[in-house]
């Protein structure tokens, strides 16, 4: 069974901290015998976010229940 994790971005997120967490939760390792994740990068509304360099981030979801 997969462990749920959601990483919840607001305005002027710093991109690599995102990274970082995407790099260990969203990469599957199973195989390395890690555990799996089920990973979703959200914002409190759903919209796109703007990171502290000034580039878009689109998240998958709001914070509503999935």
């Amino acid at each position: 069974m997969l462990k749920r994790v959601a990483v919840v971005v607001l305005d002027r997120v710093a991109p690599f901290e995102l990274g970082v967490l995407c790099e260990v939760f969203g990469t599957d390792r199973t195989v390395d015998g890690f555990p799996g994740y089920e990973f979703a990068v959200c914002s409190p509304d759903g919209r796109p976010v703007r990171t502290e360099p000034g580039f878009g981030i689109t998240p998958h979801a709001d914070l509503g229940p999935c």
